[in-house]
Protein backbone atom coordinates (compact mmCIF):
# COMPACT_ATOMS: atom_id res chain seq x y z
CA UNK A 1 0.00 0.00 0.00
CA UNK A 2 1.55 3.30 -1.08
CA UNK A 3 0.45 6.17 1.58
CA UNK A 4 -0.34 9.60 -0.22
CA UNK A 5 -0.87 13.15 1.21
CA UNK A 6 -3.04 14.27 -1.70
CA UNK A 7 -4.85 13.57 -5.07
CA UNK A 8 -2.22 15.83 -6.49
CA UNK A 9 0.77 13.42 -5.50
CA UNK A 10 -1.03 10.33 -6.06
CA UNK A 11 -1.71 11.48 -9.87
CA UNK A 12 1.68 12.71 -10.17
CA UNK A 13 3.56 9.58 -8.82
CA UNK A 14 0.82 7.21 -11.14
CA UNK A 15 1.80 9.48 -14.21
CA UNK A 16 5.30 9.92 -14.16
CA UNK A 17 5.51 5.81 -14.98
CA UNK A 18 2.54 6.34 -17.93
CA UNK A 19 4.39 9.17 -19.46
CA UNK A 20 7.65 7.67 -18.50
CA UNK A 21 6.51 4.24 -20.68
CA UNK A 22 6.71 1.88 -17.70
CA UNK A 23 2.89 1.52 -17.49
CA UNK A 24 1.07 0.02 -14.31
CA UNK A 25 -1.48 -0.76 -12.63
CA UNK A 26 -3.26 1.13 -9.66
CA UNK A 27 -5.53 0.00 -7.63
CA UNK A 28 -8.16 1.73 -5.29
CA UNK A 29 -8.66 -0.35 -1.66
CA UNK A 30 -10.99 -0.34 1.18
CA UNK A 31 -12.50 -2.17 4.05
CA UNK A 32 -14.57 -4.53 1.92
CA UNK A 33 -11.56 -5.18 -0.43
CA UNK A 34 -9.03 -5.86 2.69
CA UNK A 35 -12.10 -8.33 3.87
CA UNK A 36 -12.56 -9.99 0.52
CA UNK A 37 -8.58 -10.18 0.07
CA UNK A 38 -8.61 -12.51 3.16
CA UNK A 39 -11.19 -14.90 1.75
CA UNK A 40 -11.05 -14.83 -1.50
CA UNK A 41 -7.53 -16.33 -3.53
CA UNK A 42 -8.59 -14.10 -6.78
CA UNK A 43 -8.50 -11.00 -4.60
CA UNK A 44 -5.04 -11.69 -3.38
CA UNK A 45 -3.63 -12.46 -6.87
CA UNK A 46 -5.22 -8.94 -7.88
CA UNK A 47 -3.69 -7.11 -5.19
CA UNK A 48 -0.36 -8.72 -5.97
CA UNK A 49 -0.35 -7.85 -9.75
CA UNK A 50 -1.39 -4.05 -9.09
CA UNK A 51 1.50 -1.93 -8.64
CA UNK A 52 0.16 1.08 -6.86
CA UNK A 53 -2.30 0.05 -4.24
CA UNK A 54 -3.57 3.27 -2.54
CA UNK A 55 -6.52 4.85 0.11
CA UNK A 56 -9.61 5.06 -1.56
CA UNK A 57 -11.59 4.24 1.86
CA UNK A 58 -10.99 6.14 4.73
CA UNK A 59 -10.85 2.87 7.00
CA UNK A 60 -7.72 2.27 5.21
CA UNK A 61 -6.18 5.73 5.42
CA UNK A 62 -6.65 5.52 9.00
CA UNK A 63 -4.45 2.21 9.53
CA UNK A 64 -1.82 3.70 7.49
CA UNK A 65 -1.62 6.48 9.87
CA UNK A 66 -1.39 3.97 12.49
CA UNK A 67 0.90 2.27 10.99
CA UNK A 68 3.53 4.90 10.46
CA UNK A 69 2.75 7.19 8.08
CA UNK A 70 0.85 10.36 9.14
CA UNK A 71 0.32 12.22 6.30
CA UNK A 72 -1.17 9.55 4.51
CA UNK A 73 -5.05 10.36 3.64
CA UNK A 74 -7.90 9.06 1.56
CA UNK A 75 -7.61 9.74 -2.20
CA UNK A 76 -10.96 8.83 -3.36
CA UNK A 77 -10.77 6.96 -6.75
CA UNK A 78 -13.23 9.65 -8.80
CA UNK A 79 -11.15 12.64 -7.92
CA UNK A 80 -7.86 10.75 -8.29
CA UNK A 81 -9.67 9.78 -11.83
CA UNK A 82 -10.07 13.70 -12.76
CA UNK A 83 -6.82 14.60 -11.57
CA UNK A 84 -5.36 12.29 -14.39
CA UNK A 85 -7.74 13.32 -17.03
CA UNK A 86 -6.62 17.13 -16.39
CA UNK A 87 -2.79 16.03 -16.27
CA UNK A 88 -3.00 14.04 -19.62
CA UNK A 89 -4.55 16.37 -21.21
CA UNK A 90 -1.08 19.07 -20.01
CA UNK A 91 1.17 16.40 -21.42
CA UNK A 92 -0.55 15.27 -24.07
CA UNK A 93 -0.93 11.61 -23.12
CA UNK A 94 -3.10 9.20 -25.05
CA UNK A 95 -6.00 7.84 -23.20
CA UNK A 96 -8.66 4.73 -23.91
CA UNK A 97 -11.42 4.99 -22.08
CA UNK A 98 -13.48 1.10 -21.71
CA UNK A 99 -16.90 0.62 -19.88
CA UNK A 100 -20.16 2.24 -18.95
CA UNK A 101 -23.74 2.41 -20.63
CA UNK A 102 -23.14 4.06 -24.25
CA UNK A 103 -25.10 7.13 -23.44
CA UNK A 104 -22.66 7.95 -20.16
CA UNK A 105 -19.73 6.51 -22.25
CA UNK A 106 -21.01 9.69 -24.64
CA UNK A 107 -21.19 12.27 -22.09
CA UNK A 108 -17.41 11.14 -20.85
CA UNK A 109 -16.25 11.39 -24.09
CA UNK A 110 -17.72 14.91 -24.49
CA UNK A 111 -16.63 16.23 -21.30
CA UNK A 112 -13.01 15.12 -21.72
CA UNK A 113 -12.74 16.76 -25.01
CA UNK A 114 -14.12 19.44 -24.84
CA UNK A 115 -13.76 20.99 -21.22
CA UNK A 116 -10.34 19.20 -20.26
CA UNK A 117 -8.62 19.00 -23.73
CA UNK A 118 -7.89 15.28 -23.29
CA UNK A 119 -6.41 13.06 -26.17
CA UNK A 120 -8.73 10.65 -26.63
CA UNK A 121 -7.32 7.40 -28.85
CA UNK A 122 -10.27 5.21 -28.08
CA UNK A 123 -13.22 4.25 -26.28
CA UNK A 124 -15.27 1.35 -25.71
CA UNK A 125 -18.89 0.66 -23.95
CA UNK A 126 -19.16 -2.08 -21.17
CA UNK A 127 -21.49 -3.95 -23.18
CA UNK A 128 -19.23 -6.06 -25.71
CA UNK A 129 -19.35 -9.61 -26.59
CA UNK A 130 -15.67 -10.02 -27.90
CA UNK A 131 -12.93 -9.22 -25.16
CA UNK A 132 -10.43 -10.34 -27.87
CA UNK A 133 -11.24 -7.47 -30.01
CA UNK A 134 -11.54 -4.81 -27.37
CA UNK A 135 -7.97 -6.07 -26.37
CA UNK A 136 -6.87 -5.49 -30.09
CA UNK A 137 -8.50 -2.18 -29.72
CA UNK A 138 -6.44 -0.90 -27.09
CA UNK A 139 -2.81 -2.00 -28.16
CA UNK A 140 -3.84 -0.68 -31.56
CA UNK A 141 -4.50 2.68 -30.30
CA UNK A 142 -1.34 3.44 -28.52
CA UNK A 143 -2.83 4.32 -25.50
CA UNK A 144 -0.73 5.47 -22.36
CA UNK A 145 -3.81 5.48 -20.18
CA UNK A 146 -6.34 3.66 -19.88
CA UNK A 147 -9.11 3.74 -17.42
CA UNK A 148 -11.60 1.08 -17.06
CA UNK A 149 -15.08 1.27 -15.68
CA UNK A 150 -16.66 -2.23 -15.17
CA UNK A 151 -17.14 -3.01 -12.03
CA UNK A 152 -14.89 -5.13 -9.26
CA UNK A 153 -13.60 -7.70 -10.00
CA UNK A 154 -14.16 -7.52 -13.84
CA UNK A 155 -12.43 -4.32 -14.48
CA UNK A 156 -9.06 -6.05 -12.54
CA UNK A 157 -9.69 -8.77 -14.51
CA UNK A 158 -9.54 -7.36 -17.68
CA UNK A 159 -6.44 -5.15 -16.40
CA UNK A 160 -4.52 -8.01 -15.98
CA UNK A 161 -5.71 -9.45 -19.11
CA UNK A 162 -4.63 -6.34 -21.20
CA UNK A 163 -1.42 -5.33 -19.20
CA UNK A 164 -0.36 -8.82 -20.96
CA UNK A 165 -0.93 -6.94 -24.04
CA UNK A 166 0.09 -3.49 -23.61
CA UNK A 167 2.16 -3.65 -20.66
CA UNK A 168 3.31 -0.05 -21.30
CA UNK A 169 -0.23 1.54 -20.09
CA UNK A 170 -1.45 2.89 -16.90
CA UNK A 171 -4.28 1.26 -16.10
CA UNK A 172 -7.48 2.29 -13.58
CA UNK A 173 -10.37 0.21 -12.90
CA UNK A 174 -12.60 3.29 -11.72
CA UNK A 175 -16.20 1.66 -11.11
CA UNK A 176 -19.01 4.23 -11.23
CA UNK A 177 -16.74 7.18 -11.75
CA UNK A 178 -17.98 7.88 -15.60
CA UNK A 179 -21.66 8.14 -13.80
CA UNK A 180 -20.76 10.28 -11.53
CA UNK A 181 -18.10 12.50 -14.16
CA UNK A 182 -21.62 12.95 -16.24
CA UNK A 183 -23.98 13.59 -13.55
CA UNK A 184 -26.09 10.59 -13.97
CA UNK A 185 -24.80 9.86 -9.82
CA UNK A 186 -24.38 12.52 -7.33
CA UNK A 187 -21.59 12.02 -4.81
CA UNK A 188 -22.40 12.15 -0.97
CA UNK A 189 -22.26 16.24 0.16
CA UNK A 190 -18.93 17.42 1.23
CA UNK A 191 -19.94 17.22 4.57
CA UNK A 192 -20.26 13.85 4.15
CA UNK A 193 -17.04 13.36 2.15
CA UNK A 194 -14.97 15.52 4.73
CA UNK A 195 -15.59 13.10 8.01
CA UNK A 196 -15.09 9.96 5.85
CA UNK A 197 -18.60 9.12 5.76
CA UNK A 198 -19.78 8.28 2.20
CA UNK A 199 -19.95 5.15 3.17
CA UNK A 200 -23.31 6.27 5.41
CA UNK A 201 -24.63 8.21 2.39
CA UNK A 202 -24.48 5.51 -0.03
CA UNK A 203 -26.30 3.11 2.92
CA UNK A 204 -28.57 5.95 3.71
CA UNK A 205 -29.52 6.25 -0.01
CA UNK A 206 -29.46 2.24 -0.98
CA UNK A 207 -30.55 0.49 2.51
CA UNK A 208 -29.89 -2.49 0.59
CA UNK A 209 -26.13 -1.88 0.76
CA UNK A 210 -26.49 -2.82 4.66
CA UNK A 211 -24.76 -6.50 4.21
CA UNK A 212 -21.84 -4.86 2.08
CA UNK A 213 -21.40 -2.28 4.34
CA UNK A 214 -20.91 -4.77 7.56
CA UNK A 215 -17.44 -5.90 6.22
CA UNK A 216 -16.80 -2.17 7.54
CA UNK A 217 -17.38 -3.99 11.09
CA UNK A 218 -15.49 -6.72 9.62
CA UNK A 219 -12.74 -4.55 9.22
CA UNK A 220 -12.64 -2.99 12.18
CA UNK A 221 -12.07 -6.53 13.77
CA UNK A 222 -9.09 -7.25 12.04
CA UNK A 223 -7.77 -3.82 12.86
CA UNK A 224 -8.57 -4.56 16.72
CA UNK A 225 -7.00 -8.12 16.64
CA UNK A 226 -3.60 -6.80 14.64
CA UNK A 227 -4.42 -8.64 11.96
CA UNK A 228 -3.78 -5.91 9.23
Amino acid sequence: MTPFCGVGEAAESLLSAAGGGRGGFALAINAEKIVRIRSEPEWSRIVQAATTCYADGAPIAWTLRRRGAPHAVRVPGVELWEEIMKLAALRGLPVYLLGGKPDVLDGVRTRLTQEFGVTLVGSQHGYFDASGEVLDAIVASGAQIVTVAMGTPGQEEFILQARERHPSALYMGVGGTYDVFVGRVPRAPVWFRERGLEWLYRLLKHPTRFRRQLNLVRYALLHARGEI
